[in-house]
């Protein structure tokens, strides 16, 4: 009926939520995590974060005697559900590998990426990479169409030489079919959450890149599009 009863007869505990302060919230307080877990539970951070956030919760979950890593998931509710996740863990060897058997109950991949915070990392990455695909691919078919060519064939030469993949492409088509037959508004009512998840990550990149003095000038950019 709450975290902290949860916390409390559970010896591991995955914790997916929104942002770093939702995590805050699920951590700490009388009725967090850290104030009810026994020592030596294991607490697995699934939410998409700062690198920064991640490092605090660990040392304050050590001050408890509770084992906390990173495992970033790549896949959706659909690969949960399938048991095709992705899991992109940080931390150290014996702890990942406690943990390795939950996250197999729903992955087909459980990759450990090295010393905690670098599955985050790993997951920040490949989100970067995600969204300037989405741009691309959002601004070719803007041109694509203007001379009169079909998104159908601009999958087909991509398909041919790897450019577009079939993600792109249903992101394309899905997004185009539906603004057909909405207002304005109403695409920002369907999308908008997705933008600002968008922004978040790529917020969490960005932070990340400036605690180890890393310059992405074109994620900035990518960003404020």
């Amino acid at each position: 009926d709450s975290v902290a009863q949860l916390a409390g007869r559970c010896i591991h505990i995955g914790v997916c939520v929104r942002d770093d302060a939702q995590v805050d919230a699920v951590l700490y307080g009388a009725g967090g995590v850290l104030e009810n877990a026994a020592q030596g539970t294991l607490v697995a951070i699934h939410s998409t974060v700062t690198r920064q956030a991640l490092l605090r919760w660990s040392a304050d979950a050590k001050k408890h005697g509770i084992d906390l890593i990173d495992a970033a998931i790549s896949g959706g509710a659909q690969g949960a559900e399938q048991g095709t996740l992705c899991y992109m863990v940080g931390g150290d060897a014996h702890i990942v590998s406690q943990a390795r058997p939950v996250f197999e109950t729903s992955a087909d991949s459980v990759i450990h990426a090295g010393d905690l915070g670098t599955g985050l990392l790993l997951k920040l990455c490949n989100n970067l990479i995600t969204y300037a695909e989405f741009l691309a691919m959002s601004e070719a078919a803007k041109l694509a169409e203007a001379g009169g060519l079909s998104i159908d064939l601009l999958r087909e030469v991509g398909k041919s030489n790897g450019v577009v993949n079939e993600s792109m492409h249903q992101f394309i088509s899905n997004r185009n079919g539906l603004a057909a037959s909405c207002t304005a508004q109403e695409m920002v009512d369907i999308f908008g959450a997705y933008g600002q998840l968008g922004e978040k990550d790529l917020d969490c990149a960005l932070a990340s890149a400036g605690e180890m003095n890393v310059e992405l000038p074109s994620t900035v950019q990518l960003r404020e599009v």
